[in-house]
C-alpha cells in the first residue's frame, strides 16, 4: 500500500469517527466510506503493480571509481550484489 493511499484511509477513519460525534446518520457514514474504498483500490492496485528498476551497466560505470581494474570489476560485482538484496527486500 503506497503512503498516500494509507494517508486518505487514515483521514477517512478520522473524518468518520467526526461525523459520528457531530451526529450524521449511518446513511452519510455509509456513503463516505464508500467512496473511500472506491478510491483506495485503484491506489492499493498500482502500488503493488510497481516494477523494480535497477542501476543499467553504463550508470554503474558512470561513476568511474575505479574504472575497469581488479577493483573496479569487485565493486561492480559488489553494487549488483547490493542492488539484488534490495530487490528481494522490495518487490
Amino acid at each position: 500500500m503506497s503512503i498516500e493511499a494509507m494517508k486518505q484511509a487514515l483521514v477517512a477513519f478520522e473524518d468518520i469517527l467526526s461525523a459520528e460525534s457531530r451526529g450524521f446518520g449511518m446513511e452519510y457514514i455509509k456513503g463516505y466510506c464508500g467512496k473511500m474504498i472506491s478510491d483506495l483500490h485503484p491506489a492499493i492496485e498500482q502500488a503493488e503493480k510497481r516494477e523494480w528498476v535497477g542501476l543499467t551497466d553504463e550508470e554503474v560505470e558512470s561513476w568511474n571509481i575505479f574504472g575497469r581494474t581488479e577493483d573496479g570489476k569487485r565493486l561492480h560485482k559488489l553494487v549488483r550484489s547490493i542492488e539484488a538484496k534490495l530487490k528481494e527486500k522490495n518487490t
